[in-house]
């Protein structure tokens, strides 16, 4: 699983009061199958 966290201080003190701290965090997170592959042929 691979997971991206990025924390957003607003610039203007009018946005920041509607975000706990003045700060908002955005999280993402997705997940893939690695499947293995046969050696290419020499």
């Amino acid at each position: 699983m691979i997971t991206a966290t990025y924390t957003w201080n607003p610039v203007t003190a009018l946005v920041s009061k509607f975000f706990n701290n003045g700060v908002y965090t955005f999280s993402v997170s997705t997940t893939f199958k690695n499947e293995s592959f046969p050696p290419p042929a020499s």
